[in-house]
């Protein structure tokens, strides 16, 4: 997410601890991409106190996000190891030309 202005959601109880971080995460993103860039954390809306943590990142009114929360990278990870589970379930389908 290469934007100049973004804006961080997080749970409440982890305002601080996102405060905290956040000028040294412009930082690295300012010195990886060597573009000025700015980050606001949104202090109206939170994610919801049963998520596990992480952050939710957001450009132009939400149009574009990057959810980086726990239960957003265990989605991916059930996803990529899916066809891995059904082999292990059902074994090997002959009559497939591609494995994925």
């Amino acid at each position: 997410l290469v934007e100049p202005n973004v804006l961080v959601k997080c749970r409440k109880c982890d305002v601080d601890l996102v405060q905290s971080v956040l000028p040294s995460c412009i930082a690295t993103v300012q010195k990886a991409t060597g573009l000025t860039c700015s980050a606001k954390l949104d202090t109206q809306n939170f994610l919801p106190e049963s998520c596990c943590g992480g952050v939710e990142v957001s450009v132009n009114d939400g149009r574009i996000r990057v959810i980086n929360t726990l239960e957003a990278r265990l989605d991916q990870v059930a996803e990529k190891l899916l066809p891995k589970i059904r082999e292990q379930i059902f074994g090997v389908n002959k009559n497939r030309k591609f494995c994925s």
